[in-house]
């Protein structure tokens, strides 16, 4: 895939009570352990505003833009100027990698779940 869109979700109404949602994942995107993560939150918050009730997910710790200030701070200076040595030491001597294109080949796979509701 040279051009996104990586992700691409719709949601598609057959009937009025019967809808079909898409979710269309590129694999650099995110891997089958996230995908399950996804689909149970997905599931629990779509149980939950069906039946009216606040969102059962517990409020996350820490955001990931929290992870990436901290990081940031961490990394920088001397810590940053002896990890470099540290890995330069580490990866020294190994032969350069070189990748060649591979043909784009279509791969993937279904997963249908059916959701509660009248």
């Amino acid at each position: 895939m040279r051009k996104g869109p990586l992700l691409r979700v719709a949601l598609l109404q057959r009937g009025i009570q019967d809808h079909v949602f898409v979710l269309v994942v590129h694999h650099i995107v995110s891997d089958g352990w996230s995908l399950g993560v996804f689909w149970r939150e997905l599931t629990a918050l779509y149980n939950a505003f069906y039946l009216n009730l606040p969102s059962p997910l517990e409020e996350l710790p820490i955001q990931y833009a929290d992870f990436a200030v901290w990081q940031n701070q961490r990394l920088q200076g001397e810590r940053l100027a002896e990890l470099a040595v540290y890995w330069k030491k580490q990866l020294g001597g190994l032969p350069t990698l070189q990748f060649s294109r591979r043909p784009a080949a279509a791969a993937g796979a279904q997963l249908s779940r059916r959701v509660p509701g009248n």
